[in-house]
């Protein structure tokens, strides 16, 4: 029977894949603090507003009254899907289409060796018994080089469909009955001559375990992995918290896509919350210290959070302190959610100028504050009215003044929800 390593390939921590252990996510995001210099650097800023905080502001200051037109109110449109369970893992496909298809590609590359070694071995002797056994041995690997290329083609746009288990099964129980068959005919294949076919036909085998790890581990132990946190996204404090936004409903779906840029897809063992992680797909990617839990959220959001919950008498996290860095997944979903909900109400509905975007087209801009901060996405958009005759703006039509970081972080959250 196939018995995998634990200590496998895709695990950057192997010594076999220490090639891997520079391999960073592309995916989540730096987020650098509210007021850094870097990021917001407005000096000879006409749109500076000075007395803007995070940090300061009461709840008796809080203005519910928007004066929003009723078809406005609470939007629901969604930037994609809204199945949890059907987003891209970017992180996943990322592995699959590099790393992955290099392995599949060594894979047919040791095949290759082996069926030339044995035609040159068939040219080298004359006894029928050896020629058979030779042919045999030469025909194991037939559907290997089928199925492996079928692996990369197409198991990787479908893993998370349930027929790719039925496959790993197939690819397994094809290994097995290789490695018992081709064992037998070997050990009766006596003469030097072929001592240098064993080797080579052992290189290949394991060239094929090293193969099937990795698909056991992405393919099948990644896809249960990936969805481990839907109930937390999905229960009803978080949708509460989602519906309590009075000018768009983000889904459940969408949020999960936001934790899922900020964490490699659940993969960035270097992430608070994700850090347990022992099965699938395990990242040492970027860790910043100044962002707590699943959704890198931080300390001044953290207050900002707290108080929108507080202002829509959502009366849970109440004692949370604020600069807890061990932020477990669910209260790092509720704040997540809570955020986006204060983003939209305490900043860009009161400072953005009119036309003010609606529906996905808001969330888009609510996505890039989250990023970056509201004080830069409300900068652009000023700047793009001033600029343009066109006083109607998008975070399509300004998001060449945020940095790259930003740009590809709407984008990404975005992609995985189609």
């Amino acid at each position: 029977m196939f018995n995998y390593d634990r200590a496998s390939p895709c695990h950057l921590n192997t010594n076999f894949m220490s090639d891997f252990k520079e391999f960073e996510n592309p995916w989540s995001a730096d987020n650098s603090e509210w007021f850094n210099e870097e990021n917001n650097n407005f000096e000879n800023n006409p749109f500076e507003i000075s007395d803007w905080s995070t940090n300061e502001w009461e709840i008796s200051e809080w203005d519910n009254n928007l004066e929003l037109d009723n078809s406005e109110i609470s939007c629901s449109e969604n930037l994609g899907n809204n199945s949890l369970t059907e987003l891209l893992n970017l992180t996943l496909i990322q592995f699959t289409d590099n790393i992955y298809k290099d392995h599949c590609i060594f894979l047919i590359k040791k095949i290759n060796e082996r069926t030339n070694h044995i035609n040159e071995l068939l040219k080298l002797t004359n006894k029928e018994e050896e020629k058979e056994k030779l042919v045999f041995i030469n025909s194991l690997y037939s559907k290997i080089k089928e199925n492996s290329k079928k692996t990369h083609n197409e198991l990787f746009s479908i893993y998370t469909k349930d027929k790719t288990k039925e496959n790993i099964s197939n690819l397994i129980e094809l290994y097995n009955s290789i490695k018992v068959k081709e064992d037998e005919k070997l050990a009766e294949l006596i003469d030097d001559k072929f001592n240098t076919l064993k080797k080579i036909c052992l290189n290949t085998r394991n060239s094929y375990k090293s193969f099937l790890n990795d698909i056991i581990i992405i393919f099948e132990e990644e896809h249960d992995e990936f969805q481990r946190f839907n109930k937390l996204f999905n229960n009803n404090i978080t949708l509460n918290i989602l519906k309590s936004n009075s000018y768009v409903i983000f889904s459940s779906s969408e949020l999960k896509s936001l934790c899922c840029q900020e964490t490699a897809d659940f993969c960035n063992i270097n992430v608070y919350g994700v850090h347990d992680k022992e099965k699938g797909y395990r990242q040492n990617g970027p860790k910043n210290f100044n962002f707590h839990g699943i959704c890198q959220i931080g300390e001044s959001a953290i207050k900002d959070s707290l108080k929108w919950l507080q202002s829509k008498k959502i009366n849970i996290l109440e004692n949370f302190n604020s600069s807890n860095k061990e932020i477990n997944p669910q209260d790092a979903i509720w704040l997540s959610a809570a955020y986006l909900g204060c983003i939209t109400e305490r900043y860009l509905l009161k400072l953005l100028p009119n036309p003010i975007p609606k529906c996905s087209e808001f969330k888009k801009l609510v996505i890039a504050s989250y990023n970056s901060n509201f004080n830069r996405t409300i900068n652009n958009c000023k700047k793009y009215q001033l600029n343009n005759k066109n006083k109607n703006y998008s975070f399509d039509l300004i998001k060449n003044d945020y940095a790259q970081e930003t740009r590809k972080y709407v984008e990404e959250i975005i992609k995985r929800l189609n």
